[in-house]
């Protein structure tokens, strides 16, 4: 056991799952934290994958006030790099990581979160546990600088996006219909969309309502996913059996709270996109969707699809309709810009990742001549 800061801390092995759970669940009722760090996301992953997790623990007193999942890998890059890498809430296999875990960090009681957050970091930094490495993504902004002070290592950021979302409590507040909040363009967009599907029949959403019809809408919302996006290794998570057996873990065991939901945007009684979202805390949390696109390009079935589910969560009462990390054109026509995300790897002062460092620059300025 370790004293920082006025902090009890431990790192060790996870040897008992049902406790970790009463622990998880116990600080996470008092804790202001996302999906991801609920136990509906992190006891799917620790269910589905079995990683061999270290557990970091905080202590206040006798009080637990801080709880974090690691994972230990060693890595070989370029055939003769070798690093230990210590990871937070993934596994570092990457059909097992394409679940994209967002909003990541550690589990704290919020009247301490700052400060044990700081305390966990400057512990890992100074455990007599080997490691080169601390990969942690996709964590906020304020997160990702309080870690990296914290630490005291040299950052390099592998990935950053900005969040888009839509406050549905202040349009709620202001007798608003969703629509009328966006430009004229998007406006303009939706409705012909509407106009034209509505050629065709009744458009209409609905929702999953049971467990199997959850896996059967995600099953089918993963064919037209793979065929927007591929079916190779890195392209659509459908076309990975890890991704896919997670989610139906996931939906399984998070359904009956309804912290997992599918709809559908129907036409004519046929499903043209299905959106898959988790509600957590009255935060709706945009997920992924799959969705078949119209030869005629005027027809925007997923921004259609998201108009009205968004206006449904507003009618519903929930508070914030989160389209998450990507900087992608719809996201920012549907919502405004209210986080930014990082994926980032804290590094010690190590000759071999100093000399790895170089190359890659070497590599991208390269790249950039060539380019040009």
């Amino acid at each position: 056991m370790d004293l920082n800061h006025g902090y009890n801390i431990t790192c060790s092995a996870l040897n008992d799952v049902a406790a970790l759970r009463q622990e998880w669940l116990k600080l996470e009722g008092q804790a202001d934290n996302s999906f991801f760090l609920s136990w509906h996301w992190l006891g799917a992953w620790l269910k589905t994958y079995r990683p061999d997790v270290e557990v970091l623990r905080a202590y206040s007193g006798d009080e637990l006030v801080a709880l974090a999942l690691m994972v230990r890998t060693a890595e070989t890059r370029f055939g003769i790099l070798r690093s230990t890498v210590l990871r937070l809430h993934q596994t570092g296999k990457a059909e097992q990581d394409q679940i994209w875990i967002e909003y990541n960090g550690i589990l704290t009681h919020p009247d301490h979160h700052h400060q044990v957050t700081g305390a966990c970091l400057e512990f890992l930094t100074g455990s007599a546990t080997a490691w080169d490495e601390l990969m942690i993504g996709a964590v906020g902004e304020d997160d990702a600088r309080l870690m990296t002070v914290a630490s005291r290592l040299r950052r390099n950021d592998l990935w950053n996006a900005p969040c888009f979302g839509v406050d549905l409590r202040t349009i709620r507040d202001s007798g608003e219909q969703y629509i009328a909040t966006l430009s004229r363009n998007t406006r303009y967009q939706i409705r012909r969309s509407l106009r034209k599907y509505e050629m065709v029949g009744e458009v209409s959403v609905d929702v999953a309502d049971s467990v199997e019809q959850t896996i059967r809408f995600f099953d089918a919302a993963g064919q037209l996913h793979k065929q927007r996006w591929g079916t190779l290794p890195g392209q659509s998570g459908f076309a990975n059996k890890e991704f896919v057996r997670f989610h139906h873990e996931l939906i399984a065991t998070g359904w009956p709270s309804r912290s997992v939901e599918i709809c559908r945007l129907l036409v004519n009684s046929n499903p043209v996109a299905y959106f898959y979202n988790f509600i957590y805390r009255n935060r709706v949390y945009f997920y992924l969707s799959g969705i078949k696109f119209n030869r005629d390009q005027s027809i925007k079935p997923g921004l259609l699809g998201h108009a009205l589910c968004i206006q449904r969560y507003l009618e519903q009462g929930r508070d914030f309709y989160d389209f998450m990390g990507g900087g992608e054109r719809y996201k920012a026509s549907l919502g405004r810009q209210h986080a930014h995300l990082y994926k980032m790897v804290l590094q010690k002062n190590l000759y071999k990742l100093k000399l790895e460092l170089v190359g890659r620059r070497v590599k991208q300025s390269l790249q950039s001549l060539i380019g040009n």
